[in-house]
């Protein structure tokens, strides 16, 4: 009887760790631990949508100026803010009622690396009240299909 037990002890202990083991792998990868956290899935299109103006109203423009990426500059310390310039050269804006469309150039190193952060630019007209208050930044491949990658209370992991 005691030649039994071990073998089945042995396995109940490798199941155990097995399962602890995928536990805490699911765990940190939910908490970013394992991915790149707080990094920009790098797309060609990105989509900017004002959902409410500061003074409480649906906006019929983004009220941006522009907005744009930033990439990570590589030999200089991780809380600089650089290459905003770089990643914008040669994009496109393009405006249709509250949303503002920001084109990549196809022969740009957009999918090379993820960004960073990304900005906005308010539209300087003096007039406050029109800011976004909420909005949606979304990107795409293939400017069809969006998917959310910030805006108002978005957290990246």
């Amino acid at each position: 009887a005691t030649v039994m037990r071990m073998p089945r002890v042995r396995l109940a202990i490798c199941v155990f760790v097995l399962c602890a083991i995928l536990i805490i792998g699911c765990s940190l990868s939910y908490l970013g631990l394992l991915r790149q956290g707080g990094l920009l899935v790098p797309f060609r299109f990105y989509r900017f949508t004002s959902l409410e103006t500061r003074n409480g109203t649906t906006p019929s423009a983004p009220g941006i100026q522009n907005f744009g990426l930033i990439l990570p500059e590589r030999n200089a310390p991780s809380h600089t803010q650089c290459l905003a310039d770089k990643v914008m050269r040669g994009a496109t804006w393009t405006t249709e009622g509250p949303r503002m469309t920001l084109t990549l150039p196809e022969n740009s190193s957009w999918g090379e690396r993820p960004y960073t952060a990304w900005f906005l630019q308010t539209s300087n007209e003096g007039n406050a009240d029109l800011d976004p208050v909420r909005f949606l930044l979304e990107g795409s491949n293939d400017a069809s299909e969006w998917s959310p990658v910030g805006g108002v209370n978005f957290y990246y992991v």
